[in-house]
């Protein structure tokens, strides 16, 4: 029998059949169509096929992102298959959050106290290589490896102070790069080609004194200095060859044990000697 306004109603899924053909159906599927047969006193009549015009939302709630990839592990969320976007409809990474301006993806402890908050890069599970973690560990960054996916005590690598400071083994560095190791400790700085390799020694930016730059042009050692070094080669004060020969002033290479350019003083308590060299002594 029908309502006082001609509607039918049945309840779907609760009629003579099989529950598990009715739980198979997808119901994010489109379109859907519902058949339906009466049982009339024994003569069973079909009704034309009817097409669903919205899904039973309980139903589909749970499958609205694709059953066949999210499914749920107790309180987790889990996608079985490819990549997740945030902001973006075509990720092309397991996680790929975009969107405009400047982005910046937060991880934080609501915890107080000593939590720290970090990004660990885990390699494969073969477990024949290190595992790498950076953390804010008290308002220092912290740059540790392990193996095993860090559940032995890691070590720490680098450090960078909340004063910027930055330290290779150790954790307190007190200038803005230090070196700390138990054993010899070195800084390399090599030239992949044939160009020459240095260290500048610049004064701040509106000092009057000179920079200095160190060089190792073609195993030469030489010293330089300019007013702005950064912008011009510099003049050479000193330069010291790789068999040992040393040329005080604007050499490329020393051509004696000692080799001087310039006025020179050799003093000592009682006497001095004193030269003029031109062009060379």
């Amino acid at each position: 029998m029908t309502d006082n306004f001609g509607l039918l109603h049945l309840v779907i899924g609760q009629g003579i059949g099989s529950p598990a053909a009715f739980a198979a159906i997808d119901w994010t599927a489109q379109p859907l169509f519902m058949d339906l047969t009466l049982d009339l006193a024994g003569d069973l009549v079909t009704l034309p096929a009817t097409p669903f015009q919205s899904i039973p939302y309980a139903m589909a709630a749970g499958t609205s992102l694709d059953g066949g990839v999210w499914t749920r592990a107790g309180d987790n969320a889990v996608y079985e298959d490819g990549n997740v976007g945030i902001g973006i409809d075509t990720p092309d990474r397991l996680l790929h959050v975009a969107g405009p301006g400047d982005q910046f993806l937060r991880l934080g402890s609501t915890s107080s106290g000593t939590s720290i908050a970090g990004l660990e890069l885990i390699r494969g599970s073969a477990f024949s290589a290190t595992d790498f973690r950076m953390i804010n560990d008290g308002g220092r960054l912290k740059f540790q490896s392990a193996i095993d996916n860090f559940t032995g005590v890691p070590s720490d690598h680098l450090a960078v102070a909340s004063s910027g400071n930055v330290g290779i083994g150790t954790l307190d560095p007190e200038s803005k790069l230090s070196l700390h190791d138990s054993g010899d400790v070195g800084l390399s700085i090599r030239s992949t080609g044939t160009q020459d390799s240095y260290i500048d020694l610049l004064r701040g930016q509106g000092a009057s004194n000179s920079d200095w730059r160190m060089v190792n042009h073609l195993g030469t050692i030489t010293f330089r200095t300019a007013r702005d070094i950064g912008n011009e080669e510099g003049a050479g004060v000193l330069s010291i060859n790789p068999v040992g020969w040393m040329a005080v002033g604007d050499f490329v290479v020393p051509a004696a044990k000692i080799h001087l350019r310039g006025i020179w003083k050799i003093s000592w308590p009682s006497s001095s000697i004193r030269k003029a060299c031109s062009p060379r002594c």
